[in-house]
């Protein structure tokens, strides 16, 4: 299947490159097309602020799916992250 590609949208002209730029960083981020490590910080706290976040144990502490769905606000409850979870995945 042919996907053409998507254009860019053209900057703001009054002088805006800047936000301009740092949003189309931002965006790429979040939609996996590159790092949260590539923002600079004030853009980075700007989307944390807007998305939200959740904080989480150090490295080496072990949190199951069905905690990171609850403590996300994906879902209500533990029992609901259970349930949300499909049939074939392997028990959490």
């Amino acid at each position: 299947m042919y996907r053409q590609p998507l254009k860019m949208p053209t900057p703001p002209s009054s002088g805006g490159e800047g936000n301009y730029i740092a949003l189309l960083a931002a965006a790429s981020a979040l939609f996996g097309r590159a790092s949260l490590d590539d923002l600079d910080p004030d853009t980075l706290a700007g989307v944390v602020a807007e998305v939200g976040g959740v904080e989480l144990p150090g490295i080496g502490s072990e949190v199951s799916v069905v905690d990171l769905l609850e403590r996300s606000g994906v879902v209500q409850s533990r029992g609901a992250a259970r349930r949300a979870r499909p049939s074939a995945s392997p028990p959490w």
